[in-house]
């Protein structure tokens, strides 16, 4: 089945429209449908292993992690283990709002309410937004006269913190976002990475385009993503890789070419490398018909 095509549009209930927030706590993690929604979703992952597609980006979590999911973005998931859990929430973010409008509503709430605000990244165990997530949990699982008071107090200190971390990227015109910590002068580079991942790629490619002598932009690349440009080249291609895994037919050489790997056994190493499994696992144990998740 192909995601791409076939997403689930849904507006979630809620018990309470006046308190609209619905969790549940040590869900097992199956492979989902495509799916959108106006509520903001948040998962806390407490064991196994797992692949979340964001859009076009997938994102590999694991057992401590967790992800947020902007109001209308796309995603689905795809446990890469037999017994993946998280725990989830959904809430509506209107009841945040005060009958006056104020800054906070104008610059962020509204703006991430619409889907123009996204999230596309892990938050690991330590990190200051992952902590705030644990405490929204905590503050969802107690009970007691101050229950929904605790819990709105926790979603507030989450999204200060999202903002405040700046974790939030806005939706540029024609769908395409870049990074708020990359630098300007790097920009450049990591366009022609997106236009050009399915082709070979070389440093001095991507240094001209920049302007830059090879040796300085290794570096400034380097000190902005903690990463080398040919690792940010290689993670790229694998993660459009993997979304071309979960939703298409292609054969795996088909894949591995047109992401920019032309050796299928340096593909498959690579992936078991980065992934702890085979891309031939997923194959395996594919279906024709994904489960769906009763979120």
């Amino acid at each position: 089945m192909n995601y791409d095509r076939d997403v689930k549009n849904e507006d979630l209930r809620f018990a309470n429209d006046a308190f609209p927030v619905k969790a549940c706590f040590d869900k097992r993690c199956l492979r989902t449908q495509s799916m959108r929604h106006p509520q903001i979703e948040i998962k806390y992952f407490t064991k196994g292993s797992c692949v979340i597609l964001c859009d076009d980006q997938s994102l590999a979590v694991k057992a401590g992690d967790a992800v947020v999911i902007s109001p209308f973005q796309k995603h689905s998931t795809y446990s890469t283990d037999l017994d993946c859990r998280y725990h989830l929430v959904n809430f509506d973010l209107h009841f945040l709002q005060g009958g006056r409008l104020c800054d906070v509503d104008l610059n962020w709430l509204i703006p991430l309410q619409e889907g123009r605000l996204l999230c596309n990244r892990v938050f690991h165990e330590g990190d200051a937004v992952n902590t705030e997530i644990a405490g929204l949990f905590d503050a969802l699982a107690r009970s007691g006269k101050a229950h929904e008071l605790s819990v709105k107090a926790a979603i507030y200190r989450l999204l200060a913190t999202l903002i405040e971390s700046h974790s939030f990227e806005t939706e540029a015109h024609g769908g395409r976002r870049t990074p708020k910590q990359y630098d300007d002068a790097l920009r450049p580079a990591f366009l022609y990475i997106e236009e050009h991942y399915g082709e070979s790629i070389t440093l001095e490619a991507l240094a001209r385009e920049c302007n830059f002598n090879m040796k300085y932009f290794c570096r400034i690349f380097k000190q902005y993503t903690s990463q080398t440009a040919m690792e940010y080249v290689n993670q790229f291609r694998l993660h459009k890789a993997e979304v071309d895994l979960l939703s298409s037919k292609n054969s795996l050489s088909e894949i591995a070419e047109q992401n920019g790997f032309f050796d299928l056994s340096h593909f498959s190493r690579y992936y078991k490398k980065m992934r702890g499994y085979s891309p031939s696992q997923i194959r395996k144990q594919d279906v024709d018909e994904p489960l769906l998740e009763n979120d």
